[in-house]
């Protein structure tokens, strides 16, 4: 028995291969290839003992993990990033409304794991190296050792070298079938995209390989539908497959965890107030706006299993205690905690927690002193002081962290989100459409079932990228299709991060440069009479904000005889400036991004001086300073009208911001120059302000605004209109002579500009 044990564990992935395929019994093959070895004794090479992969993954799996210990010198701050200007600004479509706890999801998620291990491993040739062995000489250096953490960097450190490189290795390779352990994820500790570092930067990312991204003969290792499946990730910008966010071994004690898990329920998010003395920050405001931060987001996986299961369940849950409120009137009954804490705090007022004795005690302790003698007096006053001084546990802490990793989650836009204190972790799943976070229980690194959950969770990473990116595929090839408004959210300031280089968002998938397409739009909006338009909800607050919308023409061209509908549709983008708003124009192959702006009327007063706007720029749309315009968008049951012009820039303050302030300052005389020409025509602008100004990237100056101009009547003037006789040339000269003060002060008023 032993002979033939000792021969089993020295079959190769060709032997497993064929059990795999044949019809029989495993046992009865198993049978046979041990008498094959006897009557072959030399068949398989002996310099070095081999075991089977998926033996060695199972043994890797099981291996004891030793915890992590602090250092002599560790720092033992526990304080957490409180909530900035970024998190303040958070859209409110953005920000996390509920949390939910998912007691089993470190099982389900080992149960993909376990999938991977119901088979032989067969795709693994003979040769393959377990990774386990390959990182082994790095998990002798001094930063891999358990004893080493000194504070969240080493603790980012140590978790890349003992889990985060051979578990992505791993799981790689399960995934993708390879032949051996190798990476196509890679764990890392800085992110793709390198601007806006000052901000949600998670500590760890599981990402696709660089190499893959950059060469081909990576690529080419894979099958044809998974290297779609990796291109269709990279190009919607979601290879930030997971994040990972650290604490240190005294910032995440059992405790703090504990306090994250108890968060669960309604979640209140902070906000920054009007003063903006909260974030304190500059951009507090924009164009006298509250700003909004967040980027443009995906859409929640429709097809990914365990997702899906989660979702629904809780969902149902929801679901049964609404039913049952509303069937027996009786409200939503206490688990035996809360229960017992209302009855011991019932006809007491109770002291705000401040340190996690007040938090042991809060349910029991009256906040008079009085009440307790000296000796207990002390020996709290005691006990809470040295607590302080270790820093433990605050119980707005965990309220902080959620905060800070939902953040992170809507930044990179990912789903898979991983709060780690070194010996304790929480998983945690992101749901966009109801603002949701689904966490697990407190998981400890030294569970047998951790490195499982690993697996499984990375993986199931890399399905919901999958999956989210091809939803996005699916609707680049509908025609004019009407987009779920959570990918459609507009934001101000502009959408954090910077879009990949190497890919791109729905409303820039097809931006193209082709003047030939460019000069098709240009008829198209200057022929056709109906167009169907995107609308914000912030602007437009009815149901239907997408439509087909009807273009008022003054011009006095040819209409078509019959109304006709342009292939074009139009969506309002971000805020340029006051009423103005950028328009991304696509068909069904092509869109354009700054090529087109939309100035809005929301009231009949608007309306009216858009009209004026309209006739003054189609006066000077020939002009140095000019903007051409094709007409006025009339929305159906609305006094909201739109006025479709080409886009002329950005405002100085977006310029500046954009950090072109060379650009800004080289051209700041085209402003005068702009109003120079203006006058020029005997005309005037009618208020000359910084926003009525936009400059492109190459210092051309337009005028976006214009105001309508009504000079002062004399009293002569008045009683020559009741018949009483006044010379003509008079009133001439008196409205030259304003004209002549009014265009003086347009003048002041835009030196003024060009100076500062």
């Amino acid at each position: 028995m032993a002979n033939t044990s000792l021969k089993k564990a020295s079959l190769n992935a060709s032997s497993f291969s064929a059990a795999h395929n044949s019809g029989r019994g495993t046992n009865e093959k198993d049978k046979d290839e041990d008498e094959d070895d006897e009557r072959h004794p030399h068949s398989q090479p002996t310099s070095f003992p081999q075991v089977p992969a998926r033996d060695e993954l199972i043994n890797f799996l099981k291996s004891p993990l030793a915890p992590f210990e602090a250092s002599k010198r560790a720092t033992k701050s526990t304080k957490s990033r409180h909530p900035r200007f970024y998190d303040l600004h958070l859209h409110p479509d953005l920000q996390l409304r509920k949390i939910v706890v998912v007691e089993d999801l470190p099982e389900k998620l080992a149960e993909i794991c376990k999938k991977f291990l119901s088979t032989h491993l067969v795709h693994l040739t003979y040769s393959a190296r377990f990774p386990f062995d390959k990182h082994a000489e790095r998990d002798q250096t001094k930063a891999a050792r358990p004893t080493a953490i000194r504070n969240e960097s080493t603790l980012a450190s140590s978790y890349h070298i003992r889990f985060g490189d051979p578990l992505s290795d791993v799981t790689s390779t399960l995934v993708f079938k390879r032949p051996k352990w190798e990476g196509v994820f890679e764990y890392t500790l800085f992110p793709r995209e390198t601007k806006d570092m000052n901000f949600a930067i998670p500590d760890g990312f599981l990402c696709v390989t660089k190499e893959f991204e950059a060469t081909e003969k990576v690529k080419k290792a894979l099958s044809k539908e998974q290297q779609e499946d990796i291109d269709a990730i990279i190009k919607h910008n979601f290879h930030h497959l997971a994040l990972w966010e650290f604490k240190n071994l005294f910032a995440g004690s059992k405790e703090t965890m504990d306090g994250f898990v108890a968060l669960k329920g309604d979640f209140t998010w902070p906000t920054c107030d009007s003063t903006g003395t909260r974030c304190g920050d500059v951009r507090h405001t924009t164009n006298n706006v509250l700003s909004e931060t967040g980027r443009q987001i995906g859409f929640d996986a429709k097809d990914v299993p365990i997702l899906k299961e989660i979702f629904q369940r809780e969902e149902e849950k929801a679901a049964n205690i609404l039913t049952e409120i509303l069937q027996t009137g009786a409200p939503m009954a206490m688990d035996e905690e809360a229960e017992h804490q209302t009855a011991s705090t019932s006809g007491k007022v109770i002291a705000a927690p401040k340190t996690l004795v007040d938090k042991k005690t809060a349910t029991t302790a009256p906040t008079s002193r009085s009440t307790i003698g000296k000796k207990e007096r002390k020996a709290k006053d005691s006990k809470r002081k040295q607590e302080t001084a270790d820093n433990i546990a605050e119980p707005q802490k965990p309220h902080i962290m959620a905060v800070q990793l939902w953040s992170e989650g809507v930044k990179y836009d990912a789903t898979v989100l991983i709060l780690n204190a070194g010996n304790y972790e929480i998983i945690c799943i992101r749901r966009r459409d109801t603002q949701t976070l689904y966490i697990s229980r407190v998981l400890s690194v030294t569970d047998v079932i951790y490195k499982e959950a690993q697996i499984g969770l990375q993986a199931l990473a890399y399905y919901d990228a999958r999956d989210r990116a091809y939803q996005l595929d699916t609707l680049e090839r509908v025609a004019n299709p009407i987009f779920p408004r959570s990918y459609y959210l507009k934001l101000n300031p502009n959408p954090y991060p910077p879009v990949h280089k190497t890919a791109a968002s729905l409303s820039q998938n097809a931006v193209v440069n082709s003047d030939a397409i460019y000069q098709n739009l240009l008829k198209e909006l200057r022929s056709k009479d109906k167009f169907r338009i995107m609308l914000p909800r912030s602007i437009f607050r009815k149901n239907k904000a997408y439509g087909l919308y009807t273009m008022i023409r003054h011009s006095g061209a040819s209409m078509p005889p019959e109304p006709s509908v342009s292939n074009w549709s139009l969506e309002l983008e971000k805020r340029i400036t006051a009423r103005v708003y950028s328009v991304i124009a696509t068909n069904e192959r092509n869109s354009f991004t700054d090529k087109l702006v939309i100035k809005l009327a929301e009231s009949s007063f608007e309306y009216d001086q858009l009209k004026y706007e309209y006739k003054t720029h189609l006066r000077f749309q020939n002009e140095s300073f000019g903007i051409e315009v094709f007409g006025i968008i009339q929305v159906p049951d609305s006094t909201m009208h739109g006025l479709l012009m080409t886009w002329a820039g950005f405002p100085p303050e977006e310029l500046r911001r954009k950090r072109k302030t060379l650009v800004v300052k080289k051209n700041r005389e085209n402003y005068l120059k702009a109003i120079e020409a203006l006058h020029a025509h005997n005309s005037l602008h009618g208020n000359v302000k910084v926003e009525h100004f936009l400059m492109t990237d190459a210092g051309r100056v337009s005028l976006i605004s214009y105001k309508p101009i009504r000079l002062t009547r004399t009293a002569s003037e008045i009683d020559m209109d009741k018949g009483k006789a006044a010379e003509q040339e008079d009133e001439d000269e008196r409205l030259a002579k304003e004209y002549a003060i009014r265009m003086e002060g347009e003048m002041k008023l835009a030196k003024n500009l060009s100076l500062a």
